[in-house]
């Protein structure tokens, strides 16, 4: 009996000293990991701005090849949404949402996993360096008092930062290897029409014609954000010059 009692008393205390020691902990981590990339802003910010091309640099991506993803809202910008399921608990099941981006500077990302609670979001920052651009990946946790999740935190820079490296070096090669276009600030999605002459209901993406361009010129740049952007579909595409002086290329994604 006096054994289990100084067992029992060595258990409080433990519980006691790992109460104390959560509660001193941060409630917040910030992890953060950066690379050059040899592309415009414009190119890497139409890879990043949807989550189409995320898993050709993901770091996540091969762990299961049997992971299901669901693609949500509009194919890029606020709103487009990832969800994925997987049997292994090493992936398990969450969603990633954009919830606020700035064309050619960030992209940030609402990230939920299933069954925690804490609040993550993962930032893509752009910054050009000549003809290049830096890429800075940044995870924020907030713990809420969660104490698990405060722990957690202590090695947020051993399990997630090889993560992000890796990531970022995939994303580095496969950017390398897609064609370098300035779309500058020209290339925007629209709400397409709910009825048009190509049957097409979905979003369309738009640019404007600079004076020195023809309508050819203009839908190529617009065929060339579409393939960075890993817009493709099945179905043949349906361009128009609109009154209001822009070029359309309709996009029949849901």
């Amino acid at each position: 009996m006096r054994a289990l009692k100084i067992l029992l008393l060595v258990f409080l205390a433990v519980a006691v000293l790992l109460l104390a020691v959560g509660l001193l902990l941060p409630d917040s981590r910030r992890l953060e990991r950066s690379i050059v990339v040899e592309a415009p802003p414009a190119t890497v910010y139409a890879v990043l701005d949807g989550f189409r091309q995320f898993n050709r640099w993901s770091p996540w991506a091969g762990l299961d090849p049997k992971t299901e993803y669901q693609y949500e809202g509009p194919p890029m910008g606020v709103g487009a949404r990832l969800s994925w399921h997987s049997a292994q608990k090493n992936v398990g099941s969450g969603s990633q949402e954009i919830v606020e981006d700035a064309i050619n500077e960030k992209v940030r990302m609402r990230l939920v996993f299933s069954g925690f609670d804490s609040e993550n979001y993962s930032t893509l920052q752009l910054a050009a360096e000549g003809a290049h651009t830096r890429v800075t990946w940044i995870y924020e946790s907030q713990f809420h008092g969660n104490l698990l999740g405060r722990y957690f935190g202590l090695k947020l820079e051993d399990w997630v930062g090889p993560d992000y490296e890796k990531g970022l070096k995939a994303l580095q090669t496969f950017v390398a290897g897609l064609p370098k276009n300035e779309f500058g600030e020209r290339v925007a999605l629209v709400q397409a029409p709910a009825d048009n002459s190509a049957g097409y209901q979905g979003y369309a993406l738009r640019i404007g014609l600079a004076r020195d361009e023809g309508e050819g010129a203009a839908l190529a740049l617009l065929q060339a954000y579409k393939n960075v952007a890993g817009l493709q579909h099945n179905g043949a595409d349906w361009s128009e010059l609109g009154p209001d002086g822009v070029m359309r290329l309709y996009l029949p994604v849901r």
